[in-house]
């Protein structure tokens, strides 16, 4: 039988309605495009909403939160040794390396793609092009990896790749026994780039409920239901600061502190103190609260995304209380 979220009022879990209607009506007040946000305190769901169009059974573009599936899949192939983070992309794509290999491409590990630091100044053109894994070799290394951090899709895509190549299955693929049928995640959809990798960097299209299923997954350190399905360990990295991510290179300009507080496994820290989040383009996010044993999935179409994670710090998280 498919386990359901127990439905209980925010009060139950020691949350006031005024919070979290305080929230609401800061975003409705600032004209943002919310579609869904669904709250959860101790595995409960203490409160849920959709904005039509989108209702419980939409599947949401997920964008960039995408990732941090792609970096459970990898956590999976490390704990059954299909892999390893110190695993070299020279070692794994060999017929794909350009004709000098750099000191940098050299030294670039499965981890460094982890922590988006393999060494690019600038992100790879990865749309529609046949030979990307190519590209993605060839495009300048110019930092040691592991030194400088630098958003790239394209290296998340790198790691479906070598996920591919190293147990022959897809992301969907892998995932679906492992991570999506024990949570009963079901009816998903993924883009697929033109040599047949799936595109883990922001390809998933998920409900706003499978979205909560897997981070309560992440929230609880890989346990579900009782079952640790994946190690402890794997958390302790992939949820932790890994390198910062305010540097020179990474829009140096933006005034987003969200975006600097530093990066995780495919996650980034948040303002508040032990707070981390799956992050999709416009708004797609899944914040995990582990000091304060909840949750908050929000989906929309927002241009300032700033300002709906600052609403969540100034109005929503300090109603919550710590366990």
């Amino acid at each position: 039988m498919r386990f359901e979220f127990e439905r209980v009022s925010p009060e139950s879990v020691g949350i006031p309605t005024e919070a979290i209607e305080a929230f609401l009506n800061k975003l409705e007040e600032e004209e943002n495009e919310t579609h869904s946000v669904m709250l959860l305190r101790h595995g409960k769901v203490c409160f849920e909403k959709w904005w039509a169009p989108e209702t419980p059974e939409s599947l949401h573009s997920m964008w960039s939160f995408s990732k941090s599936l792609t970096s459970t899949a990898i956590g999976f192939a490390v704990q059954e040794g299909s892999l390893k983070l110190s695993d070299k992309l020279i070692d794994i794509f060999p017929d794909k390396l350009p004709e000098t290999v750099s000191e940098n491409l050299e030294k670039c590990t499965v981890r460094d793609l982890l922590t988006m630091s393999c060494g690019h100044e600038t992100e790879p053109d990865w749309h529609n092009k046949e030979d990307w894994i190519g590209d993605f070799l060839a495009h300048e290394f110019k930092y040691e990896p592991g030194t400088m951090f630098q958003y790239n899709t394209d290296g998340t895509n790198m790691l479906c790749a070598i996920l591919a190549e190293k147990t022959g299955e897809q992301l969907t693929a892998y995932l679906r026994p492992r991570l999506l049928d024990p949570l009963g995640i079901g009816e998903i959809e993924m883009r697929v780039l033109p040599d047949g990798t799936e595109m883990g960097g922001a390809g998933y299209k998920l409900r706003t409920e499978d979205m909560a299923r897997f981070m309560q997954f992440v929230l609880d350190r890989g346990k579900w239901q009782g079952e640790q399905l994946l190690n402890e360990e794997w958390f302790d990295l992939a949820t932790a600061k890994q390198i910062e991510t305010a540097n020179t290179i990474y829009n140096p300009g933006r005034r987003t502190p969200d975006w600097s507080m530093g990066y995780c496994f495919q996650y980034w820290i948040c303002q508040p103190e032990g707070v981390f989040r799956a992050d999709g383009m416009y708004g797609q996010f899944g914040i995990a609260m582990p000091k304060k044993d909840a949750l908050l999935i929000i989906t929309e179409h927002s241009t300032n995304t700033q300002m709906v994670l600052d609403a969540v710090w100034d109005l929503l998280y300090p109603a919550i209380p710590e366990d």
